[in-house]
């Protein structure tokens, strides 16, 4: 059942290529149509000043930030 356990199981690690009309967006699990360290930059700019608007930048000193919530 080869549909099943794509749609149940496959995860993002799993693609290493994308095409979209033709075009090829990652290949080798790299971006080819954008610039990817630009988008992270910019987004940790963004995400730098939401943490300063709300006051809240003990959240970042919180040892338990990245932890799995299970």
């Amino acid at each position: 059942m080869p549909v099943q356990r794509l749609v149940q199981y496959a995860m993002g690690e799993d693609v290493d290529l994308v095409i979209v009309d033709g075009e090829i967006m990652m290949e080798g699990r790299t971006l080819t149509t954008v610039d990817e360290k630009s988008i992270l930059i910019r987004a940790n700019g963004i995400f730098e000043k939401v943490i300063e608007e709300i006051g809240r930048k003990d959240i970042l000193e919180n040892p338990r930030l990245y932890d799995i919530k299970q």
